[in-house]
């Protein structure tokens, strides 16, 4: 009979190996016999070998040292007498190398989950445990996809086609305003007005910002000349530029997106230009705001075509475990860097604009390699994510220490960018402009 004329096999059950046939070899690390006789329960059903259980955390370890052939999973509850399961993960990296470790446990703070993860334990089931999620990380930590349900099986093999994603159009006015280039001796307040004058809506937007309180002109601002000639060319292209990326992104709802494609990018914006002048840059301030809003355009087009996945994405993201482009790439088969790249090659604007989308993800060895303003940004970044109590990963803390080295920064200008300056900065008019709609 040929291959293909063979009748449907039966399916190998989830606790026996598809490649000897054999039952996979579990112990059960537990203080609560309860907890162990339901997860055994739970365990036999699906045909695993149940070899060994410990109801605490020395004579866990002391079954992988007296067991010549290790089993290939442990359960491990984190909370248990004579060695927690941080002691127990550390001793059996050196007994048990391949032995997969499940740890069980009530904690889900993005403090605890990130330092599991740094233990490189990818797999934690929450207590109570639920038949349903053991299959389900069973199943992934074992490779088996078969014995997955459909729609998580589906789901892991999702990839996004660049050429089909739907990038917002850029209109006539904001691609004249971010290609107007600012240095150019010719390019000053006649030749911005003349631009900007024809369009109402953004003349009367520039005009209420230079009136605001910040600018200390107490409604005397009547006219987009006066406006301009106030705040200065570069300041007011960067307040266009704001207002634009504001309105394309008032469709995207909800509190991650708020946060992640609004607030954080004002709020890094901000940051990265105040902080140019004491890190002596003060020459590229304005492009560091400028690029600090548009680096990160590959999130908000993620977000506005896929927004219920992307809003997994980010709950990811915010327990601090992996890096964005991590998630991004496990879960669409890209990220938001070369989704930023096919942004700004479909808006046909300048290379510089393509490199700071580049270079957002520099590691630590390239910093000399990248420019002031992929720095600054970077730096700025970190800091706007440490103000809002966002989870900062060990590396950019690393990386956050060393941009400051670079620069010779001293303690006093990093201690300014705190909780304090956060709390001053909502007071801005371009923080307002975002927030306030």
């Amino acid at each position: 009979m040929l291959e293909a004329e063979k009748p449907n096999q039966p399916q190998v059950p989830l606790g026996v190996d598809p490649k000897t046939e054999k039952p996979i070899e579990v112990i059960i690390a537990d203080d609560s016999t309860i907890e162990r006789m339901l997860l055994k329960r739970f365990l036999l059903q699906d045909g695993f070998k149940v070899v060994a259980e410990g109801e605490d955390g020395l004579r866990t370890i002391n079954l992988f040292k007296f067991t010549p052939n290790k089993p290939q999973i442990l359960f491990l509850d984190y909370e248990m007498p004579r060695k927690n399961g941080l002691e127990v993960i550390q001793e059996l990296k050196a007994l048990a190398p391949n032995t997969i470790i499940i740890v069980i446990t009530s904690h889900t703070e993005p403090e605890f989950i990130n330092k599991l993860y740094q233990l490189h334990i990818r797999q934690m089931i929450v207590k109570p445990i639920v038949k349903e999620q053991l299959r389900e990380k069973l199943a992934k930590a074992l490779g088996r996809h078969d014995m997955l349900p459909k729609t998580i099986a589906q789901k892991t093999d999702t990839r996004i086609n660049l050429s089909e994603l739907e990038i917002p159009s850029l209109p006539a006015v904001i691609n004249k305003v971010l290609l107007f280039n600012v240095d150019m001796v010719e390019n000053g307040i006649d030749a911005l007005e003349q631009l900007i004058g024809p369009d109402k809506g953004i003349c009367a937007n520039i005009i209420r910002i230079a009136n605001s309180a910040f600018y200390g002109r107490q409604g005397k601002i009547e006219t987009i000349h006066d406006a301009i000639t106030l705040m200065g060319v570069k300041n007011v292209r960067n307040i266009i530029t704001l207002q634009h990326f504001r309105n394309v992104q008032k469709n995207i709802k909800g509190e991650l997106f708020t946060y992640y494609l609004l607030e954080l990018p004002v709020l890094t914006a901000l940051v990265g230009f105040d902080i140019a002048t004491p890190l002596n840059k003060k020459q590229f301030r304005e492009e560091i705001f400028l690029h600090a809003l548009l680096y990160r355009i590959g999130m908000m087009v993620l977000a506005m075509n896929f927004p219920e996945r992307y809003k997994e994405v980010l709950g990811a993201y915010k327990t601090g475990i992996k890096t964005i482009y991590e998630i991004e790439q496990e879960e669409f088969g890209t990220n938001s860097v070369e989704i930023g790249k096919k942004v700004f090659e479909v808006w046909k604007l300048p290379q510089h604009f393509l490199n700071t989308v580049r270079n957002q993800k520099f590691a630590l060895q390239s910093l000399g390699n990248v420019k002031d303003v992929d720095r600054i940004i970077r730096l700025a970044d970190i800091l706007a994510k440490q103000m809002k109590g966002h989870l900062v990963r060990q590396q950019d803390k690393e990386l956050l220490h060393v941009i400051f080295e670079h620069y010779g920064t001293d303690e006093e200008i990093k201690e300014l960018f705190s909780q304090d300056y956060y709390e001053t900065i909502k007071g801005h008019p371009f923080y307002e402009l975002i927030m306030g709609g």
